[in-house]
Protein backbone atom coordinates (compact mmCIF):
# COMPACT_ATOMS: atom_id res chain seq x y z
CA UNK A 1 0.00 0.00 0.00
CA UNK A 2 1.55 3.51 -0.90
CA UNK A 3 0.99 6.54 0.49
CA UNK A 4 -0.88 9.04 -2.40
CA UNK A 5 1.04 12.03 -1.85
CA UNK A 6 4.45 10.89 -3.01
CA UNK A 7 5.97 13.27 -5.07
CA UNK A 8 6.77 10.02 -7.94
CA UNK A 9 2.68 8.97 -7.57
CA UNK A 10 1.67 12.38 -7.63
CA UNK A 11 3.42 13.27 -11.01
CA UNK A 12 2.37 9.97 -12.73
CA UNK A 13 -1.14 11.01 -11.98
CA UNK A 14 -1.02 14.32 -13.09
CA UNK A 15 -0.19 12.97 -16.39
CA UNK A 16 -2.75 10.66 -16.37
CA UNK A 17 -5.12 13.48 -15.30
CA UNK A 18 -4.11 15.31 -18.87
CA UNK A 19 -4.78 12.55 -20.90
CA UNK A 20 -8.30 11.33 -19.53
CA UNK A 21 -11.00 12.16 -21.32
CA UNK A 22 -12.93 11.96 -17.81
CA UNK A 23 -12.14 11.65 -14.35
CA UNK A 24 -14.30 9.92 -11.91
CA UNK A 25 -14.10 10.76 -8.31
CA UNK A 26 -15.80 9.17 -5.73
CA UNK A 27 -15.77 10.24 -1.95
CA UNK A 28 -17.07 8.42 1.30
CA UNK A 29 -18.13 11.54 4.03
CA UNK A 30 -17.78 9.94 7.51
CA UNK A 31 -14.10 9.60 8.16
CA UNK A 32 -12.88 10.36 4.25
CA UNK A 33 -14.23 13.76 4.10
CA UNK A 34 -14.66 14.91 7.24
CA UNK A 35 -13.53 13.27 10.82
CA UNK A 36 -15.35 10.56 12.85
CA UNK A 37 -17.34 11.88 15.54
CA UNK A 38 -18.77 11.10 18.83
CA UNK A 39 -22.54 11.32 16.99
CA UNK A 40 -22.93 11.40 13.55
CA UNK A 41 -24.72 15.29 13.82
CA UNK A 42 -21.25 16.95 14.73
CA UNK A 43 -19.82 15.61 11.53
CA UNK A 44 -19.74 18.60 9.12
CA UNK A 45 -18.23 19.53 6.13
CA UNK A 46 -15.95 22.31 6.32
CA UNK A 47 -16.35 25.01 4.25
CA UNK A 48 -13.35 24.82 2.86
CA UNK A 49 -13.50 21.32 1.32
CA UNK A 50 -17.33 22.38 0.04
CA UNK A 51 -15.65 25.00 -2.44
CA UNK A 52 -12.97 22.88 -3.01
CA UNK A 53 -15.88 20.27 -4.27
CA UNK A 54 -17.84 22.71 -5.89
CA UNK A 55 -15.27 24.24 -8.44
CA UNK A 56 -13.70 20.01 -8.83
CA UNK A 57 -17.66 19.53 -10.33
CA UNK A 58 -17.61 22.88 -12.48
CA UNK A 59 -14.64 20.87 -14.73
CA UNK A 60 -15.94 19.29 -17.30
CA UNK A 61 -14.19 16.26 -17.56
CA UNK A 62 -14.63 15.85 -13.48
CA UNK A 63 -17.55 13.63 -12.46
CA UNK A 64 -17.43 13.99 -8.86
CA UNK A 65 -20.23 11.46 -6.49
CA UNK A 66 -20.51 11.36 -2.68
CA UNK A 67 -20.71 7.72 -1.60
CA UNK A 68 -22.31 7.23 1.78
CA UNK A 69 -23.88 5.13 4.35
CA UNK A 70 -25.96 7.69 5.19
CA UNK A 71 -29.58 8.37 3.65
CA UNK A 72 -29.26 10.17 0.87
CA UNK A 73 -31.61 12.99 2.13
CA UNK A 74 -29.00 13.89 4.49
CA UNK A 75 -25.94 13.43 2.41
CA UNK A 76 -27.30 15.44 0.25
CA UNK A 77 -28.17 18.15 2.67
CA UNK A 78 -24.34 18.07 4.42
CA UNK A 79 -22.79 18.67 1.25
CA UNK A 80 -25.20 21.17 -0.13
CA UNK A 81 -24.29 20.80 -3.45
CA UNK A 82 -26.52 19.90 -6.42
CA UNK A 83 -24.18 19.51 -9.21
CA UNK A 84 -22.41 16.49 -7.60
CA UNK A 85 -23.87 13.20 -7.73
CA UNK A 86 -25.06 10.65 -4.30
CA UNK A 87 -24.60 7.43 -3.38
CA UNK A 88 -26.40 6.86 -0.13
CA UNK A 89 -27.20 4.41 2.33
CA UNK A 90 -24.36 2.15 1.32
CA UNK A 91 -25.45 1.70 -2.46
CA UNK A 92 -29.11 1.38 -1.90
CA UNK A 93 -30.25 4.74 -2.94
CA UNK A 94 -28.84 6.66 -6.01
CA UNK A 95 -28.90 9.86 -7.47
CA UNK A 96 -26.96 10.24 -10.45
CA UNK A 97 -28.15 13.38 -13.08
CA UNK A 98 -30.37 14.42 -10.83
CA UNK A 99 -32.29 10.85 -11.18
CA UNK A 100 -33.24 9.23 -8.30
CA UNK A 101 -33.05 5.35 -7.48
CA UNK A 102 -33.72 2.54 -4.38
CA UNK A 103 -33.72 -0.46 -3.91
CA UNK A 104 -36.83 -2.39 -4.80
CA UNK A 105 -39.18 -3.57 -1.95
CA UNK A 106 -38.34 -0.12 0.08
CA UNK A 107 -41.98 0.49 1.86
CA UNK A 108 -41.21 -2.97 3.37
CA UNK A 109 -37.44 -2.63 4.46
CA UNK A 110 -39.01 0.64 5.69
CA UNK A 111 -41.51 -0.64 8.01
CA UNK A 112 -39.57 -3.71 9.46
CA UNK A 113 -36.51 -1.66 10.11
CA UNK A 114 -38.19 1.04 11.97
CA UNK A 115 -39.96 -1.86 14.07
CA UNK A 116 -36.37 -3.21 14.27
CA UNK A 117 -35.16 0.28 15.44
CA UNK A 118 -37.74 0.50 18.38
CA UNK A 119 -36.61 -2.77 19.34
CA UNK A 120 -33.20 -2.67 19.25
CA UNK A 121 -33.77 1.11 21.44
CA UNK A 122 -35.92 -0.68 24.11
CA UNK A 123 -33.74 -3.54 24.85
CA UNK A 124 -30.00 -1.41 24.56
CA UNK A 125 -32.04 1.58 26.72
CA UNK A 126 -30.22 -0.05 30.14
CA UNK A 127 -26.62 0.32 28.38
CA UNK A 128 -25.43 3.99 27.92
CA UNK A 129 -23.64 5.23 25.04
CA UNK A 130 -25.62 3.45 22.45
CA UNK A 131 -27.30 5.42 19.93
CA UNK A 132 -29.67 3.35 17.18
CA UNK A 133 -29.76 5.38 13.91
CA UNK A 134 -32.55 4.49 11.38
CA UNK A 135 -31.74 5.42 8.11
CA UNK A 136 -34.92 4.43 6.00
CA UNK A 137 -33.18 1.49 4.21
CA UNK A 138 -30.64 0.74 6.86
CA UNK A 139 -29.89 0.96 10.89
CA UNK A 140 -26.95 2.16 12.44
CA UNK A 141 -25.95 0.90 16.00
CA UNK A 142 -23.21 3.38 17.48
CA UNK A 143 -21.62 2.14 20.27
CA UNK A 144 -18.61 4.47 20.26
CA UNK A 145 -19.82 6.02 23.73
CA UNK A 146 -20.38 3.13 24.91
CA UNK A 147 -18.44 0.92 27.88
CA UNK A 148 -15.88 -0.88 26.47
CA UNK A 149 -16.93 -3.73 28.65
CA UNK A 150 -20.71 -3.33 27.36
CA UNK A 151 -19.49 -3.89 23.42
CA UNK A 152 -20.44 -7.57 23.33
CA UNK A 153 -23.45 -7.75 25.11
CA UNK A 154 -24.81 -4.76 22.32
CA UNK A 155 -23.43 -6.88 19.63
CA UNK A 156 -25.67 -10.02 21.20
CA UNK A 157 -28.85 -8.06 21.40
CA UNK A 158 -28.51 -7.24 18.28
CA UNK A 159 -27.54 -10.34 16.62
CA UNK A 160 -30.32 -11.87 18.50
CA UNK A 161 -32.98 -9.70 17.20
CA UNK A 162 -31.98 -9.39 13.46
CA UNK A 163 -31.73 -13.49 13.75
CA UNK A 164 -35.14 -14.34 12.80
CA UNK A 165 -34.56 -12.37 9.73
CA UNK A 166 -31.53 -13.40 9.10
CA UNK A 167 -32.82 -14.79 5.70
CA UNK A 168 -33.80 -10.77 4.64
CA UNK A 169 -31.55 -9.24 6.58
CA UNK A 170 -27.43 -9.15 7.62
CA UNK A 171 -24.83 -7.22 9.96
CA UNK A 172 -21.49 -5.66 9.34
CA UNK A 173 -19.37 -4.20 11.30
CA UNK A 174 -17.96 -0.60 11.03
CA UNK A 175 -16.03 1.39 13.28
CA UNK A 176 -17.76 1.21 16.66
CA UNK A 177 -21.01 0.72 14.73
CA UNK A 178 -23.70 -2.05 13.20
CA UNK A 179 -24.69 -1.63 10.30
CA UNK A 180 -28.06 -3.59 9.51
CA UNK A 181 -28.95 -3.73 5.57
CA UNK A 182 -31.27 -5.62 3.68
CA UNK A 183 -29.80 -8.47 2.12
CA UNK A 184 -29.14 -7.55 -1.61
CA UNK A 185 -26.37 -7.33 -4.12
CA UNK A 186 -26.73 -3.91 -3.77
CA UNK A 187 -23.28 -2.08 -2.40
CA UNK A 188 -20.70 0.54 -2.65
CA UNK A 189 -18.96 -0.94 -5.43
CA UNK A 190 -22.09 -2.35 -6.91
CA UNK A 191 -23.12 1.58 -7.11
CA UNK A 192 -19.96 3.03 -8.25
CA UNK A 193 -19.98 0.51 -10.93
CA UNK A 194 -23.65 1.82 -11.97
CA UNK A 195 -22.40 5.22 -12.03
CA UNK A 196 -19.12 4.31 -14.40
CA UNK A 197 -21.84 2.71 -16.99
CA UNK A 198 -24.05 5.53 -17.11
CA UNK A 199 -21.03 7.98 -18.05
CA UNK A 200 -19.06 5.80 -19.66
CA UNK A 201 -19.77 2.34 -21.19
CA UNK A 202 -16.77 1.84 -23.18
CA UNK A 203 -14.82 -1.20 -22.24
CA UNK A 204 -11.79 0.51 -23.88
CA UNK A 205 -11.86 4.10 -22.03
CA UNK A 206 -9.31 5.88 -20.87
CA UNK A 207 -11.11 7.30 -18.24
CA UNK A 208 -9.28 7.92 -14.51
CA UNK A 209 -11.25 6.69 -11.25
CA UNK A 210 -9.94 6.83 -8.56
CA UNK A 211 -12.18 6.28 -4.40
CA UNK A 212 -11.27 7.59 -1.36
CA UNK A 213 -12.98 5.61 1.79
CA UNK A 214 -12.24 4.67 5.18
CA UNK A 215 -14.47 1.68 6.64
CA UNK A 216 -15.21 -2.41 5.91
CA UNK A 217 -18.41 -0.73 3.56
CA UNK A 218 -15.73 0.52 1.23
CA UNK A 219 -13.80 -2.14 0.37
CA UNK A 220 -16.53 -3.40 -2.52
CA UNK A 221 -15.32 -0.11 -4.40
CA UNK A 222 -11.52 -0.51 -3.72
CA UNK A 223 -12.02 -4.29 -5.77
CA UNK A 224 -13.57 -1.83 -8.06
CA UNK A 225 -11.26 0.36 -8.41
CA UNK A 226 -8.63 -2.37 -8.80
CA UNK A 227 -9.75 -4.37 -11.02
CA UNK A 228 -10.23 -1.13 -13.71
CA UNK A 229 -6.50 0.33 -12.83
CA UNK A 230 -7.94 2.78 -10.84
CA UNK A 231 -6.77 4.11 -7.61
CA UNK A 232 -8.62 2.69 -4.24
CA UNK A 233 -7.15 4.98 -1.61
CA UNK A 234 -8.09 4.18 2.36
CA UNK A 235 -8.47 7.05 4.63
CA UNK A 236 -6.56 6.13 7.63
CA UNK A 237 -4.20 3.66 9.34
CA UNK A 238 -2.96 1.35 6.70
CA UNK A 239 -4.55 -2.35 6.85
CA UNK A 240 -2.43 -5.68 5.41
CA UNK A 241 -6.30 -7.28 5.08
CA UNK A 242 -7.98 -4.38 2.80
CA UNK A 243 -7.94 -4.26 -0.95
CA UNK A 244 -7.15 -0.23 -1.59
CA UNK A 245 -3.47 0.49 -3.21
CA UNK A 246 -3.14 3.34 -1.66
CA UNK A 247 -3.71 5.25 1.51
CA UNK A 248 -4.12 8.44 3.26
CA UNK A 249 -3.66 8.97 7.05
CA UNK A 250 -6.76 11.52 7.86
CA UNK A 251 -8.94 13.49 6.18
CA UNK A 252 -6.61 16.60 6.20
CA UNK A 253 -4.66 15.00 3.83
CA UNK A 254 -7.84 14.02 1.41
CA UNK A 255 -8.63 18.10 1.75
CA UNK A 256 -4.43 18.24 0.80
CA UNK A 257 -5.32 16.03 -2.00
CA UNK A 258 -8.23 17.83 -3.40
CA UNK A 259 -6.65 20.70 -3.06
CA UNK A 260 -3.39 19.22 -5.24
CA UNK A 261 -6.25 17.82 -7.84
CA UNK A 262 -7.77 20.86 -8.38
CA UNK A 263 -4.73 22.86 -8.91
CA UNK A 264 -3.86 20.59 -11.29
CA UNK A 265 -6.60 19.30 -12.97
CA UNK A 266 -6.54 20.23 -16.71
CA UNK A 267 -8.55 20.63 -19.47
CA UNK A 268 -7.84 21.42 -23.04
CA UNK A 269 -5.62 24.32 -23.20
Amino acid sequence: MRYLLEKTLLRSLEKKIRKSPKVFLFLDYDGTLTPIRNSPDLALLSSSTRRILQDLSSFPQMITTIVSGRAMKEIRKLIGLRNLNYVGNHGLETRVKSIENTIPRDRKIREKLTSLSKEIRRTTKRLPGVLVENKGLTLSIHYRLAEENCVPEIKRIVGARIHPFRKSYEIREGKKVLEIKPKTRRNKGWAVNKIIQQYDSSQRSNSLYLYFGDDSTDEDAFKLMNSKRGYSVLVGEKKKSSKAHYFLREPKEVNLFLSWLKKNNYTDE
